[in-house]
């Protein structure tokens, strides 16, 4: 899991967990000379906070985990790279072919 997901969902937690202990806690005080909150303000906080809550967790559901690519190589020549080093992923000598991932490439050609 990458580290954006790790962030939708520990927001996501905290958001939905605070907008309940706002909304159904009976003495919620605020600040340092202890302002009590009525039922419209807890209204006013704890539904925001609840659909805000909801959209990161929905973001954590809906973002697709996708595998970061160190090194690959071309399948017409054989020639290894650095994926970060390649313009958008092409073989510099072959110019029009996409290059895989090194690790997929051996996986599926073992005689190789």
């Amino acid at each position: 899991m990458n580290s954006a997901k790790i962030y939708y969902l520990v927001t996501s937690i905290m958001l939905l967990l605070s907008s309940y202990i706002i909304y159904f806690n009976n003495n919620i005080v605020l600040g340092m000379y202890g302002m009590t909150v009525d039922n419209n303000e807890k209204l006013f906080i704890a539904v925001p906070t609840f659909i805000v809550g909801l959209f990161f967790a929905y973001k954590f559901i809906t973002t697709k985990y996708k595998k970061q690519i160190d090194h690959s190589i071309c399948p017409n020549c054989k020639e290894t790279f650095n994926y970060n080093e390649l313009k958008n992923g092409k073989c510099e000598y072959c110019e029009d072919i996409d290059t895989v991932d090194i690790e997929e490439y051996y996986k599926t050609n073992k005689e190789e």
